[in-house]
């Protein structure tokens, strides 16, 4: 597991810039976490060969998952070993249905799309108003038991968009 950064709060680097500075060089993530006022989004101050440590073990990893994945045996272990770093793939319903992996992976994408647009993820990420409990919906005639199927839109229906 990472250790965390060391944390101060920002106004320490005007306060007390040497010793603030200092602090990434004897920690052992050689990092410092900056608190920021108002909840705005933390900072890390890291020195400029751990960065280029972090990249260069990033950029090593990509390349064997993808030398990996480009072996068939390698790539038939994935469904088995999937589930090992992300326990909860275990609730997909057999290494045959593939419908949860490619759920999480368009969620994943969904959310990637959101954080690339900066406005977008400003939009979604603000506080607003609470319009409290949402109703339970009408009991479906399926969840009854009843051999009536659930009314559906269709053609010509006034609320189907043509």
């Amino acid at each position: 597991m990472r250790a965390a950064a060391a944390g101060v709060n920002l106004s320490d680097v005007s306060n007390e810039p040497t010793e603030t500075i200092r602090r990434p060089l004897r920690s052992p993530t050689r990092s410092l976490r900056l608190n920021r006022p108002g909840g705005e989004e933390d900072l890390v101050l890291t020195t400029v060969s751990r960065a280029a440590q972090v990249d260069e073990a990033m950029t090593a990893t990509m390349k064997i998952v993808v030398a990996l994945m480009g072996q068939p045996r390698i790539a038939a272990l994935v469904p088995e070993v999937l589930p090992m770093a992300f326990p909860w793939l275990k609730a997909a319903d057999s290494p045959d249905n593939p419908a949860p992996m490619a759920q999480v992976i368009v969620g994943w994408r969904h959310t990637a799309g959101i954080y690339a647009d900066p406005e977008l993820l400003a939009a979604l990420t603000q506080d607003g108003a609470d319009f409290g409990p949402v109703p339970e919906p009408p009991a479906c005639a399926s969840k009854r038991n009843d051999p009536v199927a659930p009314p559906t839109i269709g053609i010509g229906h006034p609320k189907a968009t043509d």
